[in-house]
């Protein structure tokens, strides 16, 4: 099997990712040559020989465990999960304790088809018997318990996207696609096992190539594709070569290159090729040695070791090309696979980092892909899904990742999904996938994001009197958008009935203010927001506006407009009151108002009345800054004449009696210019 497919043999076996099967001491036994035969080609990941070969086996020996257990494995990597299902039970009913993972792996297998209420039955009884409650398998079964109740409720919700296969799959294994774009031409690039590939060896039993080669097709202006073209000698190698990333002034490819013989000697590591423009041609791979690691590996029982490279493959960059991300079973990782990035430094690139817990789980996480605004989507076997590789996506930045959303169906099934693209960002895309009903072992598909009827917003309450709480018939309500900036845009007036309700229809995502008014009534209004509203609502609470009744030459006092003592300026507190006076006066621009300010007992009658005049004049000078009328505005001293305290005494009781206060004079009045 080629190195770049290892993750696949993972993918294929995602429920049986750390160990292979234990078998007992007695079932170790001498093979005789057909069961030496079988095990050669399951080491070899020819899984389907190697079924054949097994059955072959239990025809001698009807009670061989390994036989049965390995026949169960090797219809799982193939897909055939009925007979994996059939051959686990085969073999966990003739010895129960022949391995303890069985379970686990049995429950992978009803979870894949959908099999939620069982999938979890096992789960929790291979938790039931299995010795270790602290290691990676306790803990996978608890997600995977998880994952089963959540896919359940998953599958009753409406679909946000449409899946559909693109028209260029083939009968083999095609997958891990990308965009390319050349001279305003945008190409779909690719990895396929297709015939025409380099490689010449079968894969695992079937008549199609063991190794992978890099494919482009063009996408038409109509949404059409042209016929794929092997992207030549310079770029695919006699190995496995894939899952290619492109710069963004598309001069450079990045792609995996993978060769080796069995599961365990794969290697991965990740080339670029250049384009030259002169020759339209892509240069001969070279590897990016700073990102590509190594290990030390025991090579015999004396300890003797040798320098092996690490599984390193599926580059992604991010939108200015600086940060590479990609999948490596290097150490210090959290898991088998995790995905790791590195920062571009003029030519170099720096030494990898893993990309945190946020991301990576024990298990295994691969194909990670951004988009413009940095948002990471990866295939993960470790977070709540469906089964096998489902998709997630996680917003923020390096060190601050959010939490991994799934996709959800049918983005996600319960078989394998990975290598999603946009397009469009979270709209128009591509991914891959092994679900059932596909033309070969993998193929791309189209998601599209469904259409949306727009959902109804509305807002409506009651404008009522602030002190009785009863309704205020033939009152107006006005509703404002707040475009924020201090742009207030008026939308729509409404004129209740006798009852006092009003009704607006409102729109998503913005931010809103509702005026109440009625004659004799100061208005008022109260502001909400759409924002994060996803469905037809009624807006309801606390919509009711409640207005203050109009009391002719009855004082209001303005509240923090204060004075220092034998001071007529303002203190700058006083900015806010003023600022709400303003808007008063704004909002009911037909009444006229009085300002009148007030002092404390200290200097002469005569000296205060002066000294409130001045006051009160002072207020007067801040509206007509803001654009009041003067014709509107009358101001009046009254000194000592009409203290809040009396006596005073302390400093408290004199700050309270220098105040000022307004009165309405009127609610008639009409500007001159609509005279």
């Amino acid at each position: 099997m080629s190195k770049h497919l290892k993750a696949f043999f993972l993918v294929l076996l995602s429920f049986t990712l750390w160990t292979a099967p234990c078998l007992s001491e007695a079932q170790n036994k001498k093979a005789d040559n057909k069961e030496r035969e079988a095990d050669a080609f399951f080491e070899a990941q020819n899984f389907k020989l190697a079924e054949e070969s097994y059955r072959e086996v239990l025809k001698k020996d009807p009670n061989n465990y390994k036989a049965m257990f390995r026949i169960a494995w090797c219809n799982s990597a193939i897909d055939n999960i009925d007979e994996s299902i059939r051959w686990y039970e085969n073999a966990y009913a003739l010895n129960p304790k022949g391995n303890d993972t069985l379970l686990f792996f049995l429950g992978g297998a009803y979870k894949k088809i959908q099999k939620y209420t069982v999938a979890k039955e096992t789960f929790l009884k291979f938790r039931r018997e299995w010795p270790n409650k602290t290691d990676d398998y306790f803990k996978a079964a608890k997600t995977q318990i998880e994952s089963c109740d959540w896919a359940s409720r998953q599958l009753q919700q409406e679909p946000e996207f449409t899946v559909e296969p693109v028209d260029f799959n083939s009968v083999a294994g095609d997958y891990y696609p990308s965009f390319y774009v050349m001279r305003g031409d945008t190409f779909v690039v690719f990895t396929s096992h297709r015939t025409a590939s380099l490689g010449n060896q079968p894969y695992n039993g079937t008549d199609e190539p063991a190794r992978s080669d890099l494919w482009m097709v063009k996408k038409n202006l109509d949404g059409t594709f042209g016929a794929p073209v092997n992207m030549g000698m310079n770029v695919n190698t006699k190995a496995n070569d894939g899952a290619a990333v492109f710069s963004p002034n598309r001069m450079t490819m990045y792609y995996s290159i993978c060769e080796g013989g069995n599961f365990r000697e794969i290697n991965c590591s990740i080339y670029q090729s250049k384009y030259n423009p002169e020759t339209k041609q892509w240069g001969r791979f070279e590897p990016l040695e700073t990102i590509n690691g190594t290990r030390e590996v025991v090579i015999n029982s004396r300890g003797k070791t040798k320098k092996v490279n690490t599984y390193d493959t599926h580059p992604a960059l991010s939108s200015d090309g600086k940060i590479m991300f990609f999948v490596s079973d290097r150490e210090g990782g959290k898991g088998q696979l995790d995905i790791w990035y590195s920062r571009k430094t003029g030519d170099m690139w720096s030494t990898p980092v893993n990309a945190g817990e946020k991301i990576n789980t024990p298990f295994n996480e691969v194909k990670p892909s951004l988009t413009e605004d940095g948002t990471l989507y990866f295939s993960s076997t470790g977070n709540t899904g469906f089964g096998g590789y489902d998709i997630f996506r996680s917003r923020g930045e390096i060190g601050n990742w959010n939490e991994p959303e799934n996709m959800g169906s049918p983005i996600n099934s319960s078989y394998d999904d990975m290598g999603i693209i946009w397009a469009l960002p979270d709209t128009v895309g591509f991914f891959n996938s092994n679900r059932k009903g596909g033309q070969g072992r993998q193929d791309i598909y189209t998601v599209t994001r469904i259409p949306k009827d727009p959902f109804k917003v509305t807002v409506h309450g009651l404008i009522r009197d602030k002190k009785t709480k009863q309704a205020i018939p033939f009152a107006t309500a006005i509703l404002f958008e707040n475009e924020g900036d201090g742009i207030i845009t008026p939308l729509d007036t409404f004129r209740t009935d006798q009852s006092g309700g009003y009704y607006f229809g409102l729109k998503p995502n913005k931010d809103y203010r509702v005026m109440g008014n009625a004659r004799e009534y100061l208005a008022n209004e109260v502001e909400f927001t759409t924002r994060n509203i996803t469905k037809d609502t009624e807006l309801e609470y606390d919509i009711d506006i409640y207005l203050e009744r109009i009391e002719i030459d009855a004082p209001i006092v303005l509240q923090n407009i204060y004075y220092d003592f034998d001071k007529y300026d303002l203190r700058p507190e006083s900015v806010v009151e003023l600022d709400r006076l303003t808007k008063i006066m704004n909002d009911n621009p037909h009444i006229t108002i009085e300002l009148g300010s007030h002092t404390d007992t200290n200097g002469s009658e005569e000296y205060n009345i002066q000294l409130s005049r001045n006051r009160a004049k002072s207020v007067v000078e801040y509206l007509l800054k803001n654009k009041i009328s003067p014709d509107r505005l009358t101001f009046r001293g009254y000194g000592e004449s009409q203290p809040m305290v009396y006596p005073e005494m302390n400093d408290a009781d004199e700050q309270a009696n220098r105040r000022t206060e307004f009165r309405i004079k009127s609610m008639d009045y009409t500007p001159k210019d609509t005279l």
